[in-house]
């Protein structure tokens, strides 16, 4: 009788198995419950003893769910939203929501954001967010609430950390896993192909090295796509009248595929019985055929076709690498966490239609307006953090650290008009413009944006009893931001230049910001028995503030004031529950309150469209999360997530033309009520065959994709329900799994860009159809 599938052995701060020695000799049924320890405090403890809420997913678990991704990650984890804008928006923004703490729209996300996102990602103890695939992954930890004073900036609602598995020096292993699906609507096989072997190269050194491929096929066409010559320009259904012919389509199916090459190389190194070394290297490229959407509403799109006219192409790549040393000093252990890592992607974006709604006064309503707008994003961070953790065995714990990162993001966006100037020097459109450019470059951008920060931080915790404990933490922090700006407009040339002489429209902006600040936080909990802990915590996170560099001269002058933003701070009051009842439910409980002050929302500026991110008022975010498993055997479990979340706007705002909100408004993308139920059974046949059956179910309130109903941006999201199904057989080294996931066929939109703005270039993000398929490991 087991209550996991092959479950390895406890070792340090990994997945383990708790077995009281005389439970099983004083009752042969007795209920062995699974512990997971996890290191979210910076010391290796059970999920079960933190006075807060956090969830735990091991990687066995997540391996035989074919979890791989965000997307199915997120399904199961209760309370966590996630705005799944296919693999084109991978590395730019993460889409993650914890406990409400949203304010930017639901739309297309291809520019910097001007700040961090609200929920803060860890590989290990490096901060970075790209969407890697989840390989060799021993455990992912979801802790929910503002984790401000032990990870920083970006932990408004919460942080997610992916630990990946350690070197063995003990013994030589290695597996391989494949897997093949079709997904329904896609006219090819997906596959899925890694391996892992752990080296041990003597008694104290090992090395753990991984890889592999990713195929996924499209299941989405562009029914809208013209046809295009050798210089991109589009063809003419009539070649003879270039004044007035619109352009020849050129449809195309299955335009979203994407593939994926990743690996991983890590060297661990136990110097002796008080020094441990670990380096880790990851790289990922990712290349995407096309965005993962659909038109429904636009006349000729449907659930999974849209009008795009150009293919939007998109290759990326990471590399990150980080060293950790660990040394036992007796009193206490210390920590060096050494990382870096850049990130580079280089893709087509379509902006027809945004030219054709905003900008034809400007240039004329040319008939075949193709604007292709090349994109190269750039960025890269250096951080190093140096801790003290105590010992542990007397009656006060703490940890201590110094803090420092140092990243820079770089964009650089170049639209052009293919075609334009050939019928601008024909047409009799008043405002066409036959001046413009050889290389009909219409809009040039080139964007850095700088960050660094200095911090010191920690936390004590005093045990006034073995039941009771009270912690106190705190950050100090110095942060440097800096934004750097340079536009040409070259058909609109000396009129929109800063200086009213540059031909080619040169507008440049330049802004530094100092910041210092503080947060704090307090916690304190109870045990009312061995099984069950009650707690309080007040914590408090935030987002850094930065400058925006907009020009503030010329045609194309913004408002001064909207050259910088201030960091905002989410407060969090919270009170649970957690432990085990009757021996057999494992659950946690809680309720929260969340004051959100001075948000920061990612928008335009009102003159001329420029990434900018402003300053909101307040917003209140207020709920209850509930988790729990519960073991009806030894062999059949049934884990139950719910989360309730009230977060709205708590004052009326106004920024400067820019956009505005009022008292009551959802926050955008936070579904109200959002469930998850899994079902796992495990059965030993007579043959030696292991089976195990999973089914999950995740279920998600519709939302809204912007702030003010009425709004360019604003759109009501339907609610969903999402069904996934597998059944993994194991005997001896082989694995072999059945799966389906999005049995149902559910179509679910979860981003959307609204016909009011984007006109016939309006669609919905949507999810992955329904996909079946087979996998097989071996294991060595």
């Amino acid at each position: 009788m087991k209550v996991v599938l092959n479950k390895k052995p406890l070792s340090a701060a990994v997945t383990g198995v708790v077995l009281a020695s005389g439970m099983l000799a004083q009752a042969a049924q007795a209920i062995v419950l699974e512990e997971v320890m996890v290191t979210a405090t910076k010391r290796a403890v059970s999920a079960q003893e933190i006075p807060y809420n956090i969830s735990a997913l091991s990687g066995d678990d997540l391996q035989d769910q074919g979890v791989s991704d965000l997307s199915k990650l997120t399904r199961s984890i209760p309370g966590v939203s996630y705005v799944d804008t296919g693999p084109r928006n991978a590395g730019v923004s993460s889409g993650l929501i914890i406990r409400g703490l949203n304010a930017n729209p639901l739309g297309p996300n291809d520019s910097i954001n001007n700040t961090s996102d609200p929920v803060s990602t860890y590989l290990g103890d490096m901060p970075l967010f790209v969407n890697l695939q989840l390989k060799d992954i021993e455990r992912v930890e979801v802790l929910r609430g503002p984790q401000g004073t032990l990870y920083g900036s970006g932990s408004l609602g919460g942080t997610i950390r992916y630990i990946h598995k350690e070197p063995d020096v003990t013994e030589f292993s290695a597996e391989v896993n494949t897997r093949i699906s079709n997904t329904k609507g896609s006219s090819g096989l997906n596959s899925d192909t890694d391996i892992v072997a752990n080296i041990p190269l003597n008694n104290d050194m090992a090395i753990r090295i991984g890889g592999g491929y990713v195929d996924n096929q499209g299941f989405v066409d562009a029914v809208g796509r013209y046809a295009l010559d050798a210089n991109g320009k589009a063809i003419a259904t009539n070649p003879g009248d270039v004044a007035n012919s619109p352009a020849k389509l050129a449809s195309r199916e299955d335009v979203n595929d994407n593939s994926v090459t990743h690996a991983r190389a890590s060297f661990l190194w136990d110097a002796s019985e008080e020094v441990k070394i670990l380096a880790n290297y990851f790289y990922q490229k990712d290349e995407v055929g096309g965005r993962q959407v659909g038109s429904p509403k636009i006349a000729g799109g449907d659930d999974y076709s849209h009008l795009i006219p150009l293919d939007e192409d998109l290759e990326s790549e990471v590399n990150a690498w980080s060293i950790d040393v660990e040394v036992e000093l007796g009193f206490a252990s210390f920590t060096s966490s050494t990382s870096a890592y850049d990130y580079d992607s280089l893709g087509q974006k379509d902006n027809t239609q945004s030219y054709i709604n905003d900008f034809s006064d400007y240039y004329g309503n040319f008939p075949r307006w193709v604007v292709a707008g090349s994109v190269d994003y750039q960025r890269e961070g250096l951080s190093q953090e140096f801790r003290l953790t105590s010992a542990g065995d007397s009656d006060i714990d703490w940890v201590a650290g110094l803090y420092y990162t140092d990243t820079e993001n770089n964009l650089s966006q170049q639209d052009s008009f293919p075609g334009y100037n050939e019928w601008a020097a024909v047409t009799t459109d008043p405002a066409a413009n036959p001046f413009g450019p050889d290389n009909e470059l219409a809009y040039s951008l080139d964007q850095k944006l700088s960050f660094e920060e200095k911090a010191v931080f920690g936390e004590i915790t005093y045990h006034l009893t073995d039941a009771w404990q009270m912690t106190g933490g705190a950050r100090f922090f110095s942060q440097t931001v800096g934004s750097d700006t340079t536009t040409l407009l070259p058909y609109c040339g000396i009129y929109c230049s800063n200086d009213g002489v540059n031909p080619l429209g040169l507008v440049e902006a330049e802004l530094e910001r100092d910041l210092n600040d503080s947060i704090f936080k307090f916690n304190t909990s109870y045990d009312l028995n061995d099984d069950i802990m009650v707690y309080f915590t007040w914590a408090e996170g935030f987002r850094h503030g930065g400058a925006n560099a907009l020009p503030t001269a010329g045609n194309f002058a913004e408002d001064a004031r909207l050259n910088s933003f201030d960091a905002d701070k989410a407060t969090n009051w919270e009170v649970g529950v957690k432990g085990v009842l009757f021996e057999r439910v494992e659950f946690t409980a809680s309720l929260f309150y969340i004051d959100w002050q001075d948000i920061i929302i990612n928008t335009t500026s009102p003159v001329a469209a420029f990434p900018v991110a402003v300053n909101g008022d307040e917003a209140v975010s207020q709920g209850l999360e509930l988790e729990a498993k519960y073991y009806f055997t030894q062999d059949t479990t049934i884990t139950l997530g719910y989360g309730y979340v009230d977060a709205e706007l708590s004052k009326d705002f106004s920024v400067l033309g820019v956009l505005g909100g009022n008292k009551g408004d959802q926050l955008p993308g936070v579904p109200e009520h959002s469930a998850m139920l899994a079902l796992d059974h495990f059965q030993d046949l007579d043959n030696g065959i292991e089976l195990k059956y999973h089914v999950n179910a995740s279920y998600r309130d519709e939302i809204t994709t912007s702030l003010t109903e009425g709004s360019a941006d604003y759109a009501v999201l339907d609610s969903y329900t999402i069904l996934d199904a597998s059944l993994t057989l194991r005997k001896d080294q082989w694995k072999a799994t059945v799966f389906i996931d999005n049995l149902t066929d559910e179509r679910a939109e979860v981003g959307h860009r609204t016909e009011a703005r984007y006109g016939d270039g309006a669609f919905d993000y949507v999810n992955r159809p329904r996909t079946a398929g087979v996998g097989l490991a071996y294991t060595f």
